[in-house]
């Protein structure tokens, strides 16, 4: 089976090949997302990278220190397990449309990331931690983006503080394999809790500064992926996954018998999940799901509720999850123009009508 035949296809690269697609629901289990079920979001054409084979490391003084890749997998490896999401994910589901791909729930999935710490790389080029406030990451890829009609290279800057957090990688396996092109091979970044805009693909340098991470102009951090009101005026840049729970089974509009049991993965970033609460009311009332295990620190949980007590014919079943930060879902979270962030609570509506009376 084909990608375009595994993944939803959402938009194509000039010549057919696949620049954004979905991940089905039914594609998850508790233990990850299979690599060709990876749901794919490239803002410019895949570039050319046969001739990648290094990464260099420039100093705020601009003195630079070239590392090959291959000492760079030299270095100690790690592994995370993690969720990947992109900030658009749901983004079709708001009450409200924005500009954009008008996407559903596909674009997360959690992985097994293995790589040198980021840390670990910058150390090997001579980098002390209190040299720098931010790094500047900018990769292979570049293109025109529209309606803004501007040329860029893709970049992003880091804080120091998650730059040198032991699971921030620089990592060039997926799942134990090597790392596809189509997800950023040869070598991309893991930086996990934040959505995946900061997961950069194909780095090919990584400039010190002593500027804030915040004060960085770049397209794609200063214009694209910021929280707007509805005037365009930018009120934060886009960082932190914010919770959420999705129920993978049954599909919505699934035709059910007996006592149904949802199965549902939840995430929150940096927290922990708390608590999932499933409603079949509307969020009139709110009973506890059943908490079945965790997958790390960055991974999700998944959980499972028994529908019990139902009548015959259709009903919306709605789930949410509360985070020990106490942040959780809303039927619709605040407007921003973009739509970036929409984690608003899931629902699914099953028909009941195998259910005895």
């Amino acid at each position: 089976m084909t990608a375009s035949q595994r993944l939803l296809a959402r938009t194509f690269e000039p010549g057919g090949r696949l620049q954004m697609a979905e991940s089905r629901l039914a594609a998850h289990t508790e233990q990850g997302t299979p690599a060709e079920d990876l749901f794919l979001v490239h803002h410019y054409p895949r570039p050319d990278v046969s001739s990648l084979a290094k990464l260099v490391v420039v100093g705020s003084d601009g003195t630079s220190v070239t590392l090959g890749h291959d000492e760079i997998r030299e270095l100690p490896r790690h592994d995370v397990l993690a969720v990947l999401e992109c900030a658009g994910n749901g983004r079709g589901l708001r009450a409200t449309r924005t500009p954009g791909n008008q996407f559903g729930l596909g674009l997360f999935g959690q992985s097994r990331w293995t790589g040198a710490r980021l840390s670990d790389v910058l150390a090997a080029a001579g980098v002390a931690d209190d040299t720098f406030a931010s790094l500047i990451v900018s990769s292979l890829d570049e293109g025109v983006t529209q309606p803004e009609g501007s040329h860029d290279r893709f970049a992003k800057a880091l804080p120091r503080d998650k730059v040198l957090h032991p699971d921030t990688l620089v990592a060039w396996q997926l799942d134990g394999e090597e790392l596809p092109v189509e997800h950023g091979g040869p070598l991309r970044l893991v930086v996990p809790g934040w959505y995946g805009i900061w997961w950069a693909k194909w780095p090919e340098e990584l400039r010190l500064s002593d500027e804030p991470y915040d004060a960085f102009d770049g397209f794609w951090q200063s214009t694209r992926y910021t929280y707007q009101d509805a005037e365009g005026n930018v009120q934060a840049v886009v960082r932190d996954q914010l919770p959420r729970a999705v129920v993978t089974s049954p599909a919505d509009g699934a035709d059910v018998s007996g006592e149904p049991e949802l199965e549902i993965l939840a995430w929150a970033g940096e927290y922990a999940v708390a608590t999932v609460e499933v409603s079949v009311d509307d969020g009139v009332t709110w009973l506890p799901a059943e908490l079945v295990g965790r997958a790390g620190s960055w991974g999700w949980s998944t959980w499972r509720a028994t529908l019990t007590g139902l009548p015959r014919g259709l009903r919306r079943v709605a789930v949410r999850a509360r985070d020990d930060a106490d942040r959780t879902q809303d039927w619709q979270p605040a407007d921003n123009r973009l739509g970036y962030g929409n984690n608003g609570i899931h629902v699914v509506q099953l028909d009941l009508t195998a259910v005895p009376a």
